[in-house]
């Protein structure tokens, strides 16, 4: 009897002690492989799978501690009594690291983790641009940020469609067809000017003369620089507030005011006290700032440290700013926004002209340019014929100098809706040479021997 329970003893005490070194090799084997799983992983948020995963890390952790506490120099008969269970355990653990890291590893070579959408959570819809046109008020000013070439200025020019009033581009870098649907475009050619600080004429330490700001324009027009249409902004605010509080309403009557390269002129005097009061108080009076920006934050239209002047500009972000917002959020986000974010992202994907407005997802519609300046592009006719060599002689007198053809459309609204180019006003600069009234140089250029009288609608 004593020989018998002895030889079970000694079988049961062998097979726990394979038991135990099994289970020693399975969770350290199970540890590798799920701390592989998250290296190969590492955009891998908190989500279910991941929270699985580190718990399953845990429990193999303590499975294999117990074992290695019950193989010490103090252990009994009795310290194997649950060996059993913890076997159990250690199993259901290396499942749980299998089926967790197999989850991440489906994910790998995703630019975003996306866990699994919560169900009941209400799909995101792309925005209505149209609510530009019939909610006005919801976006005062507007930043949109995109790259070079993304068709920033198509979209700034058909959201004024939109919104409706007078559109002014300022757009140093201006070329023909650039901007057709505005009714003015300022600082074309590079017309910078050199300050947009109050006009002041004073003297130096010496007594010499000192120029401060340039001279202020009552009416904006082609001729005016940069800094000058910015000082008139500014004073055209302040005189709608001074109207407004006689009772003299006029904020009804909307302003526009594209800004674009705004890089080449931000650093020229007085720039910034002219744009943070208009960010900032303009939009009471109906005159809004759309900025052409090739960055989101406050750096990008020569700010830097005042991050408060974002808050007053409604943010649309175009194409790969758009994806890498959506990306960074669902990266970041926590609880619900998580999801809807991911849902978001792949909505986005979907779209060949993605945009955020602020942070509802947007597709860009394609817009003919006929959208864009409210008008079908109409053949040439007599009457317009007319007004175009008004305009000639309009820019001629303006500029002084010979002028191209490419520089009529900027002085003629007409020209740019009906879709003018530059060949056709050559040819009536041919026109214009052949009647002895001007002169075509080796360039190209025309110069005007006289003037008619007549002017362009501009």
């Amino acid at each position: 009897m004593n020989n018998l329970n002895s030889n079970s003893w000694s079988t049961s005490f062998v097979q726990l002690h394979q038991l135990h070194v099994g289970a020693n090799i399975a969770g350290w084997l199970s540890l590798l492989a799920a701390s592989a799983a998250l290296i190969s992983a590492p955009m891998l948020r908190p989500t279910a799978s991941s929270i699985a995963l580190l718990t399953a890390i845990g429990s193999g952790l303590g499975a294999v501690a117990s074992f290695r506490g019950a193989t010490n120099s103090s252990r009994t008969i009795d310290d194997y009594a649950d060996i059993t269970s913890q076997n159990m355990q250690t199993n259901l653990y290396a499942d749980t690291v299998n089926t967790a890291a197999a989850e991440v590893g489906d994910r790998q070579g995703a630019a975003v983790a996306r866990p699994k959408s919560a169900p009941g959570n209400k799909a995101p819809t792309l925005f209505d641009w149209h609510r530009f046109e019939t909610h006005r008020t919801e976006y005062p000013h507007l930043s949109i940020v995109a790259g070079t070439g993304a068709g920033k200025s198509t979209l700034a020019e058909w959201l004024c469609t939109l919104l409706g009033g007078r559109t002014i581009a300022i757009a140093p870098h201006w070329e023909s067809g650039d901007y057709d649907g505005a009714d003015l475009i300022v600082g074309a050619g590079r017309r910078y000017g050199s300050s947009a600080e109050p006009y002041e004429v004073t003297e130096d330490r010496k007594g010499n003369p000192l120029i401060i700001g340039e001279v202020e324009v009552d009416s904006p027009d082609e001729s005016t620089t940069v800094m000058q249409f910015l000082n008139w902004l500014t004073r055209e605010m302040d005189r709608r507030y001074q109207l407004d509080s006689l009772g003299k309403r006029v904020s009804g009557e909307a302003l526009n005011v594209i800004f674009d390269e705004i890089p080449s002129y931000s650093g020229l005097p007085g720039y910034k006290d002219c744009m943070r009061v208009l960010i900032r108080e303009a939009r009471k009076v109906n005159i809004r700032l759309i900025l052409m920006l090739q960055g989101k934050e406050v750096v990008a239209f020569g700010f830097q440290g005042e991050g408060q002047l974002r808050e007053n500009l409604t943010q649309i972000l175009v194409g790969k700013f758009a994806l890498k917002e959506a990306a960074m959020n669902a990266r970041t986000a926590k609880g619900s926004e998580v999801d809807r974010w991911e849902r978001i992202y792949e909505l986005l994907e979907g779209c060949e002209r993605p945009a955020l407005v602020e942070d509802e997802p947007a597709s860009i519609p394609t817009v003919s340019k006929a959208e864009v300046l409210d008008s079908e592009p109409l053949p040439m006719d007599e009457e317009l014929r007319q007004s175009l060599i008004a305009a000639i002689f309009t820019v001629a007198e303006k500029q002084g100098e010979p002028i191209k053809p490419s520089d009529v459309p900027r002085y003629d609204r007409r020209a740019r809706v009906k879709g003018i180019k530059a060949p056709i006003i050559a040819g009536i600069f041919d026109d214009l040479e052949a009647d002895g009234q001007g002169t075509i140089d080796e360039r190209g250029r025309f110069t005007a021997f006289n003037q008619l009288g007549a002017s362009s609608d501009i």
